[in-house]
């Protein structure tokens, strides 16, 4: 299970901090959710990220109208994540994540950031926020970190490769190169 005393990036908060505020009814919190889809990660080998969208009353539709750089966006009002359909898998699901990170982390209601090329600072650092919950979820602190001693690997590109080999198990790709790097640089291990 992910560390949960070790606070993400930027965000400042835990996992369990920034998910367990999150009431889904009476009795559940996201936290309680994101238990229950972690453990089937583990004996599963993926993450079902759709069935977790689900769970917390979010759904996610494809766009094929989405522009290149568009990645996709969340409308908090509809509960509804839009994901550019013709981006890669990994991509797509580093997306989903990252939209999740804006409904946890940010306020107000409406379109997150869509369509836009260029970001106030406070919608540079919302965005960087959202990077580093989608990090967190899809390559924890943990894990990474014990690769990173594990394999006592000198060489960026070895490293790079192992953790790519760890995410991206059981022939589902979940992390892209970039994100590794991203994930790397972030946490001082590159």
């Amino acid at each position: 299970m992910a560390n949960n005393s070790y606070k993400i990036p930027v965000v400042g908060k835990t996992l369990e901090e920034i998910l367990s505020s999150k009431k889904i009814n009476d009795t559940t919190t996201a936290w309680d959710i994101y238990q229950r889809f972690y453990k089937d990660s583990i004996l599963n080998g993926f993450f079902n990220i759709i069935g977790f969208c689900l769970a917390l009353d979010i759904k996610v539709k494809w766009d094929t109208d989405l522009n290149d750089y568009e990645y996709g966006y969340i409308d908090t009002t509809e509960k509804t994540i839009y994901i550019n359909q013709n981006h890669s898998k990994t991509s797509q699901i580093f997306t989903i994540f990252h939209e999740l990170g804006h409904f946890f982390l940010h306020k107000g209601h409406g379109l997150k950031h869509r369509n836009q090329l260029f970001y106030s600072l406070e919608q540079k650092e919302e965005e960087e926020m959202a990077n580093s919950f989608a990090a967190e979820i899809l390559m924890p602190y943990d894990d990474v970190k014990s690769i990173c001693e594990q394999q006592q690997i000198k060489a960026q590109e070895e490293l790079i490769q192992a953790l790519l080999s760890k995410f991206n198990s059981r022939g589902i790709s979940r992390v892209s190169r970039d994100t590794v790097v991203y994930r790397l640089k972030v946490l001082g291990f590159m």
